[in-house]
């Protein structure tokens, strides 16, 4: 795995009384909802239109490599 990057990346920023943000696994690809409120905070994978998990296509490292 490296080690020189940050494995999660925000790719997406809404600023609002919520915040909303997208992060992007360096390793596999996968793309993540995070949305902080005052009450508390979610994580879930983000979702096509189909119900697939979005993977971004460029990648620092190799998909399911774990070295």
């Amino acid at each position: 795995m490296r080690t020189d990057k940050e494995r999660f990346v925000i790719v997406h920023e809404e600023t609002t009384l919520q915040g909303i943000r997208i992060l992007e696994d360096q390793i596999t690809g996968v793309n993540y909802l995070l949305v902080n409120t005052p009450e508390g905070s979610g994580l879930t994978p983000l979702l096509d239109s189909h119900g697939n998990v979005v993977i971004t296509k460029y990648m620092m490292g190799e998909i399911d490599s774990h070295q």
